[in-house]
């Protein structure tokens, strides 16, 4: 699993406003648009499920506590159905993917979401 190192710039390090988004998600304040991919972004525990502990953790880490967790990254197959995410089923991250029933060319498409980034993930 890749750590995060945050890289400079305001539009990728994790922030105050990715713990009021996944608390208000958590919260569920009406009228919220929520995407599957928010649900494994705010799965910031990655025990699968999106609940209160993971924006604990998030604002510890958003706030420097040491010990915090750090954010890990999450890499789901582009083409994966993810209609069934809900809050309490977060898929567990990917170890690993089986290539070598692969022959000639082929395309893997990923997508990487950051856990607690519900800001860049799209």
């Amino acid at each position: 699993m890749r750590t995060y190192s945050p890289p400079p710039g305001p539009d990728t390090d994790l922030t105050i406003n990715d713990v009021q988004s996944l608390f208000r998600m958590v919260a569920g304040v009406q009228g919220l648009a929520i995407d599957p991919r928010d649900f494994i972004a705010g799965d910031f525990t990655q025990n699968g499920t999106t609940n209160i502990a993971d924006v604990l953790e998030l604002f510890r880490f958003v706030a420097g506590v040491p010990g915090a967790a750090a954010p890990k990254y999450v890499f789901i197959d582009t083409a994966e159905d993810l209609s069934g995410i809900s809050a309490g089923n977060v898929p567990q991250p990917m170890a690993s993917f089986d290539v070598t029933a692969l022959n000639g060319d082929a395309s893997l498409n990923f997508l990487g979401i950051l856990g607690g980034d519900l800001q860049n993930h799209v």
